[in-house]
C-alpha cells in the first residue's frame, strides 16, 4: 500500500495534490451538489431548435443507405455490434449490464461506483460502448432515409425513453466519465438533426434536461481535466461541451468553449500531425473529435490541424495495403459513426481530407463513414506513404521492399503508450510475421492488461530483467524513455536497413542504451540489438509470434554466440486481435549475457538468411552485409556491404557524419 502511494506521488508529480483532492471530493459526495436540483422538463427549451441543420449534407449514396437500413433492422431485433462482436442486448437493452460477463453495474451515484479495483463488476468499457449510442444514430439515419416506416422511429423512441428512465442525472456508471458525456452529446446532436422532428416533444425536453446536467458536470470537472487529462479526454470534453452548450441554447458559453478547444488543439496537435497520444487508434480518435466539431459548428479553425493528423496517418500507411499496426492502446474508440465492423483508420483520414476540400469523390462517398458526413466534391490531397520517405513520423520508420512492409518504432509519447520502444511490426509477402500483440483490455484482469503493455509482449530486449517502462496501475508507468529512428540505408538489390535507439535503461548502473537495426528484404526481416555500457549485462528477449506463425519460422545465429542459452519454445504469450478478446500464442524465449548483437530473423520460413555474430559486436547477414554500432555521445550505425565494397556510417539523427568513409547508394 505504501509502495503504491509512493509510486502514485512519483508518477503524478506536481498534480498529486489536485488528484488527491479530487478523489477526496468523490468520497465526501461533493458531486451530489451538481445534480441536487435538475430543472423541470416542461421549462427546458426544446433542443431540436438548436440541432445542426446541415446533417446529412447531401443525399446519401445508395450503397451506404442500404447498409444503414440493414444494420437498423438488426438493432430493432436487439442485436448491436460492440468491439467487433454482434451481441444480443435486447430491445431496449439493459443499460447497466456488464455485457461481457453476467451481472450489472450498480444504479448508485456515479462517484460511489468502483470501476478500477479487483472488486469492480467488470470491464467498464463494454457498458460505456453501448451507452455511446452509436446504434441510436443508425436508427436516426434509418428514420431520415425511410420516415414512413414506423419501425425505425418507434425503436428510436423506445430506446431513448428507456435510457432516460434508467440513467437519471448523476446516477449510474454511464455518468462516471466526462468523455462519455461529451461523446453522447455529440451523438444526440446527430440524432436530433436527423430524426428529432419524429420524436415526441416531452422526450426531446427530457433529453434537454440530461444535456443540461451533462454540461453542468463537465464544467464542474473542467479544472481537473485541464490539469491532469490533457490528451484526447480534454479534446473530447471540450467538443462535448460545445455540443451541449449549443443544444441548450447557450451561445456565449459555446463560443467560449470553442475558443478553448481551438487554443488547446493547436498546441496538442503538432504541425506534422503528431500529438502526445502514443497510439494510432487514439490519433484516429482525436482526428474524429476535431472533425465532429467542424461538422457540428461549421467552423474551419481546426481544419488545418485535422488535415495534419490525416497526413500523419497517411504517411503511416493508413490508405495503403497492408494498413499500419495499431501501436499503443486500442479500444476501437470512434467519435463519429461509421460501419460497426471497421478496423482501420483510412476512413477518418479521408474524412479530414474531404472537410479540408469541398467534399468527397464518388468512390470515397461509398465509405460508411464519409457517406453520412460530406457531399460530393474534391477532397484535399493526402501524402502518399511511399513517396513520404522511410521516416514517416517522429520516432517511427516505415519501409517497403516489394510485398514486405516493416514499421520500426524508436520513440514514443506518454499518453496511451506501451513499453514498445524499438518494436518491429513486419508483414512479409502479405503475412504478418512479427507485430504488436494488441491491447486486450483496460479494466479486465490486471495481469492481462500488464502483459499487453509490457516490453516482453513487444519482442524487444529486456536488460537485467527490467521492463522498459514498468507498468503502474491501469494507465500509468513508473519510468519514461526517449528514443528515435535513424537515417535509413538503401542498398542495391532491394535491401533496406532501418534502425533506432532508446534510453529506457539509462536508469541502470552503468547507464545503458539499446540500438536496434532491422534489415529488410522481400522474403525476410533480420532484427539485431546492441547494448551500450560494456561488461556482461543479462538480457532477455521473448519473440512473440502472431497466431499461425510457427517458431520454426524464426532464424537464429548458427552457432549460437557465447553467452546465449538454448532457446525455449513457449505457448504462454497472449495475442489480441480486437479489444475485449485475447488468447494464447507461441513465442521463442531467448536469454543470455553480453552487449550483443542479439540477432534473429523471421520471414516466409523457406529463405531465411544466415546470421553470424563475430567478435567485436559485428552481425553478418546473409554473408553480405555487416552491421555494428559505434557508441559515443550519439550512437552510430556502421553498415558494410561486402558485395559493393561500401561502408555507410549513420548517426541517429541528421546526415551521415562528415569526415568518415560514408556514402548512401
Amino acid at each position: 500500500m505504501q509502495s503504491n502511494l509512493a509510486h502514485d506521488l512519483r508518477v503524478l508529480g506536481a498534480w498529486a495534490p489536485l488528484r488527491a483532492l479530487y478523489e477526496l471530493s468523490k468520497q465526501l459526495g461533493v458531486q451530489r451538489i451538481i445534480h441536487r436540483r435538475e430543472p423541470d422538463a416542461s421549462k427546458v427549451s426544446d433542443p431540436l431548435r438548436y440541432a445542426p441543420k446541415h446533417l446529412p449534407p447531401a443525399p446519401v449514396p445508395p450503397s451506404v443507405a442500404s447498409r444503414t437500413l440493414e444494420e437498423a433492422a438488426e438493432i430493432v431485433e436487439g442485436r448491436v455490434w460492440l468491439f467487433g462482436r454482434r451481441l444480443d442486448v435486447g430491445h431496449p437493452p439493459d443499460w447497466h449490464a456488464v455485457l461481457h460477463a453476467p451481472g450489472a453495474w450498480p444504479r448508485h451515484p456515479w462517484w460511489t461506483i468502483d470501476i478500477r479495483s479487483p472488486r469492480r463488476a467488470g470491464d467498464v468499457k463494454w457498458v460505456w460502448e453501448l451507452a455511446r449510442h452509436r446504434h441510436l444514430v443508425v436508427l436516426a439515419r434509418a428514420v431520415h432515409l425511410d420516415p414512413r416506416d414506423a419501425r425505425w422511429r418507434e425503436a428510436l423512441r423506445v430506446q431513448l425513453e428507456s435510457w432516460l428512465e434508467a440513467n437519471p442525472p448523476g446516477t449510474g456508471v454511464n455518468w462516471y466519465s466526462n468523455l462519455e458525456l461529451g461523446l453522447r452529446a455529440v451523438r444526440w446532436a446527430e440524432i436530433l438533426a436527423l430524426a428529432g422532428a419524429h420524436l415526441p416533444l416531452p422526450l426531446r425536453k427530457q433529453m434537454g434536461v440530461h444535456l443540461r446536467a451533462s454540461l453542468k458536470q463537465m464544467l464542474s470537472e473542467l479544472p481537473y481535466t485541464l490539469s491532469t487529462m490533457r490528451n484526447n479526454h480534454l479534446v473530447g470534453d471540450l467538443v462535448g461541451m460545445a455540443a451541449c452548450a449549443r443544444l441548450c441554447g447557450s451561445r456565449r458559453l459555446a463560443q467560449l468553449v470553442d475558443r478553448m478547444l481551438v487554443e488547446f488543439a493547436c498546441r496538442f496537435v503538432r504541425e506534422d500531425g503528431s500529438s502526445t497520444e502514443d497510439s494510432i487508434s487514439y490519433q484516429r480518435f482525436v482526428l474524429e473529435q476535431l472533425c465532429a466539431w467542424t461538422l457540428l459548428t461549421g467552423r474551419r479553425d481546426l481544419v488545418r490541424r485535422s488535415l495534419a493528423i490525416a497526413g500523419w496517418l497517411s504517411r503511416m500507411g493508413a490508405l495503403e495495403d497492408p494498413p499500419p499496426p495499431f501501436l499503443g492502446d486500442d479500444d476501437d474508440g470512434r467519435f463519429l459513426v461509421g460501419s460497426p465492423t471497421e478496423r482501420e483508420v483510412g476512413s477518418s483520414a479521408r474524412l479530414a481530407a474531404c472537410l479540408a476540400g469541398s467534399g468527397a469523390d464518388v468512390t470515397w462517398r461509398n465509405d460508411g463513414l464519409l457517406g453520412w458526413y460530406v457531399p460530393e466534391g474534391e477532397p484535399a490531397n493526402l501524402p502518399d506513404a511511399e513517396s513520404a520517405g522511410d521516416r514517416v513520423a517522429p520516432g517511427i520508420a516505415r519501409v517497403r521492399v516489394g510485398e514486405t512492409v516493416v514499421w520500426l518504432k524508436g520513440g514514443g509519447e506518454r499518453s496511451h503508450t506501451h513499453a514498445d520502444r524499438c518494436s518491429v511490426h513486419a508483414v512479409v509477402a502479405g503475412r504478418l510475421v512479427s507485430g504488436d500483440p494488441g491491447t486486450g483490455t483496460y479494466n479486465g484482469p490486471a495481469e492481462v492488461r500488464d502483459w499487453f503493455r509490457s516490453s516482453r509482449a513487444h519482442s524487444v530486449l529486456l536488460v537485467e530483467g527490467e521492463d522498459q517502462l514498468v507498468p503502474h496501475r491501469t494507465f500509468r508507468w513508473l519510468y519514461d524513455a526517449q528514443g528515435d529512428v535513424g537515417e535509413p540505408v538503401h542498398l542495391r538489390g532491394g535491401w533496406r536497413i532501418v534502425w533506432g535507439h532508446h534510453s529506457a535503461y539509462l536508469r541502470q548502473r552503468p547507464p545503458r542504451e539499446v540500438v536496434r537495426a532491422v534489415t529488410v528484404c522481400e522474403t525476410f526481416v533480420v532484427i539485431g540489438d546492441w547494448i551500450s555500457g560494456g561488461g556482461r549485462p543479462r538480457w532477455e528477449l521473448e519473440v512473440v509470434l502472431p497466431p499461425g506463425v510457427p517458431s520454426s519460422d524464426v532464424g537464429l545465429p548458427d552457432p549460437l554466440p557465447e553467452g546465449w542459452s538454448e532457446p525455449e519454445a513457449s505457448h504462454e504469450a497472449l495475442w489480441s486481435d480486437r479489444y475485449g478478446s485475447w488468447g494464447p500464442t507461441s513465442s521463442l524465449r531467448l536469454r543470455g549475457w553480453g552487449t550483443g548483437p542479439v540477432a534473429w530473423s523471421v520471414g516466409d520460413g523457406r529463405s531465411l538468411p544466415t546470421l553470424e555474430v563475430c567478435p567485436g559486436g559485428t552481425l553478418v547477414v546473409g554473408r553480405r552485409v555487416e552491421l555494428r554500432v559505434a557508441w559515443g555521445a550519439t550512437p552510430r550505425l556502421v553498415v558494410t556491404d561486402r558485395r559493393d565494397d561500401l561502408q555507410i556510417v549513420l548517426p541517429i539523427r541528421g546526415e551521415p557524419i562528415r569526415g568518415e568513409a560514408s556514402a548512401q547508394s
